[in-house]
This record gives structure tokens, sequence and C-alpha cells, in this order.
């Protein structure tokens, strides 16, 4: 992370003479109610370790952004020069450690003009608690390498520098984007809008044309614009915003697996039971039981 705050406890840092990558590795405060990220010429990459926390994030003057669960292998993208404003709450007496690795701009440029990229139309796009295995990989070894910062560490970094350099050129690039589908990106603010109302709603029907609307775009520049601004389909999105809910219920709640099914819009408890297995691996009441053992978080932070 690109701040100082109160209560972090750094655990290890990557040495000055590393070119072009930065990375840090820290414990964060269990709670934390605002924190400015200002913005930075360089990509950011941040990797969850361990723990477990409610996250939030908004742009400076805007709107807090829907509440995500993060654990170990929760990803965040942001490109340069992008402030936001953060804030959290651990789930878990446990800190969560991340580490966050900065690239650096330059280096970005210089490896997306060996791919045949115009670096002047390179724009990352930013990703928030997403699962990306080989981000969370990179963010391991990287967190390895800077932990014991032998002289071979640094070689090993420069390697990973430009795994990430293609990794984040081949699946978090807008330009990449558009060569592949021919999409243009929504404005932000739709984006936000079509986020506020899909949380809001999520109990109802959420067909694309409802969401168009939302949006103020047509249906056609809705499906390829959404799908360009976040790198999900409305439809997925959706769901992954019905499974979180449902999984927040089924650990908060004392409603039936059916009626859980019911606030989150699935009228089928066969067809909710085989997408929440998909999405977390566990039956419903499997992961009900299973998180009953675990320990709760502070009722302060408990929001629907």
């Amino acid at each position: 992370m690109r701040v100082e705050l109160a209560g972090r406890e750094m655990v290890a840092a990557s040495p000055e003479d590393w070119r072009d990558i930065r990375v840090e590795v820290a414990r964060e405060p269990l709670v934390a109610d605002h924190v400015d990220l200002p913005p930075m010429p360089c990509v950011n990459v941040v990797a969850v370790l361990a723990g477990r926390s409610r996250y939030q994030e908004r742009d400076p003057h805007g709107p807090w952004d829907a509440a995500l669960d993060l654990r170990p292998g929760s990803v965040f993208v942001t490109g340069p020069l992008r402030p936001a404003v953060l804030r959290w709450q651990s789930l878990t007496p446990r800190p969560v450690e991340a580490v966050s690795v900065d690239l650096d701009l330059g280096y970005l440029h210089r490896r997306a003009q060996e791919a045949d990229l115009d670096p002047a139309r390179i724009e990352i796009v930013d990703r928030s608690g997403i699962q990306d295995d080989l981000l969370a990989q990179l963010g391991a070894t990287l967190r390895m390498a800077a932990a014991t910062a032998r002289p071979v560490d640094r070689l090993l970094a420069e390697g990973l520098a430009a795994t990430l350099a293609a990794h984040l050129l081949r699946d978090y690039s807008s330009t990449r984007l558009r060569d592949r589908r021919g999409e243009d990106r929504l404005p932000l603010h739709a984006v936000r809008r079509v986020r506020a109302y899909v949380e809001e709603h999520l109990a109802d029907p959420l067909g694309l044309e409802v969401l168009a609307q939302v949006a103020g775009v047509s249906l056609f520049h809705f499906v390829r614009g959404f799908h360009a601004s976040t790198g999900d389909t409305p439809a997925q999105f959706v769901a992954q915003r019905r499974m979180a809910r449902a999984a927040r219920l089924l650990v908060r709640s004392d409603l039936s697996v059916l009626e859980v099914a019911l606030a989150v819009g699935y009228g089928s408890p066969s067809r909710f039971g085989a997408r929440f297995r998909r999405q977390y691996g566990l039956t419903p009441s499997a992961f009900r039981r299973l998180e009953a053992t675990r320990p709760q978080e502070p009722e302060s932070s408990r929001k629907s």
C-alpha cells in the first residue's frame, strides 16, 4: 500500500536496488475507517495472503462501492494516477496480511512496445477483490523474495516483473480488450449506478434491459461496455453479488436455505444450490455449518 497508516506492521520490503518493481508486505490494522490512497505513477497490484476482512472503496468525491468480503487470494489491480478512499474491518481476530506490488509505468510501456502495443493507448482496467491465481502466486513469490532479499532474489524479481507486465497487458489492459473484442468502456458513473442498483435489487429480476436503462445506454452498448469496464459480463456480476449476499444471509440470519434463495432472486432451490456450490465449493447447508465454527465479525460491521 502506498500510504503510512497507524497500526500497520511492516513484514518485508524490497531492497532499493530492485529496478522497476517495488514490493511491500504488511499486516494491516483490524479496523480502518478512512484511508486516502494518493495517485501514483505506477500500476499497483495487491494480493491478500492471510486473514479476512470486509472492505469498501470509493472515488474521493463519490459514494462507497458495494462491500467486498476479502480472503486469501483476493487481488486488486489499480492503474496509475487513480486516487481512492478505502475502509475495512477485519472479520477475524487475525489481521489481514497483504503484499503490495508497484510496477513502474515506464517499464510497463517498454514491455507494451515489445508486444506491438501503443503505450499512449494503454489503460489498465481497475479490478477490486477478484480471484486471479497467477497474480496471487506472483504476489506470494515476490513476498518471499523481498523477505530474503538475496542477490539471486533480485534476478527472480526482474523475471517476475516481466511476467506481471505481460499478464497486465494481456488481461487488464483496455487497449488489449478493445483489440480483441471491439468494446468501449462505460463511463465510471454508469458502472457505479449499475453496481448500486444490483445491490439494492438482488431479490428482483435483473434483466439486461433494466440494467442498460440504469446505465443510461443502449442494450448493445451496455453488454459490450460493461464487460470492457469490469472484465465480467452483466450476468456474471449479478450472479457473484447474489452469491455474496446469500453467503452473508446463511451466516448471519436464521433464514432457511429456501428463504435465502428467494432473497437473492432464485425461485428454484436446486438452481440456487448448484450455483452456490460452483461459487464456494460447498452446498449452502454445508457452508452454513462450516461458517458457524469460525469466529464471528463484530456486530458494528454487520451490514446488509
